[in-house]
């Protein structure tokens, strides 16, 4: 399989998602199945279908025209950017293992809620996964890291006073040496310099 399509499965029946593009195309034909008697055809025949279909289109092509490099002007950019159409949001795969209508991944949450308000939640919450599920796994990974770090901190600072510790035991080990030392020699000295008493006659 690509690795630009990936599949999900809902009551059973498999639905592809494209992610050769930005929009995340979603199989609305595989939508439908699960769903007897409704059929991507009946809507995007609606009125409000047409009208989310335009907005979807107006805002990505706003997006395209203010994504201006640093040489050009709105004017300029105007004339050289690629517009969509509507076929940015609708399109029809006729051949392949995942062949049918595919929906930009707004209209088939539309689409979704028209099928039923379950389904419609279940689409909200993969699309999001979609979107946002490496940000959180992400986010999740650099609070971990934050935690390693915080921890590494107070190992680092208990190891340091182990080592204190036994740094402290070694220096009050050689003093007692030391001091060992001194006295000894202190008393030899004083016996060295201490008169020896003549016997008495």
């Amino acid at each position: 399989m690509n690795n630009l399509i990936i599949t999900r499965q809902y009551e059973g029946n498999e639905i592809a998602i494209d992610l050769h593009t930005a929009a995340g195309m979603v199989n609305a034909t595989q939508m439908a199945k699960a769903f007897e008697g409704k059929e991507p055809y009946a809507f995007l025949r609606q009125e409000s279908t047409k009208a989310i279909i335009q907005l979807i289109i107006n805002e990505e092509n706003a997006r395209r025209k203010s994504d201006l490099t640093p040489f050009q002007t709105r004017s300029e950019n105007d004339e050289d950017v690629e517009l969509v159409g509507e076929d940015f949001v609708v399109r029809t795969v006729n051949g392949g293992k995942y062949k049918g209508t595919y929906m930009h991944r707004k209209l088939a949450i539309k689409f979704a809620a028209w099928l039923s308000v379950e389904f419609e939640f279940w689409m909200i919450n993969m699309v999001e996964t979609l979107l946002f599920g490496q940000i959180v796994e992400k986010r999740r990974v650099a609070e971990q890291i934050a935690k390693n770090k915080q921890r590494e901190k107070e190992l680092q600072k208990q190891i340091n006073q182990s080592d204190m510790m036994q740094e402290l035991k070694a220096i009050q080990r050689e003093n007692k040496q030391a001091h060992k030392f001194i006295m000894n020699d202190f008393n030899n000295l004083v016996d060295l310099f201490t008169p020896i008493q003549e016997p008495e006659a």
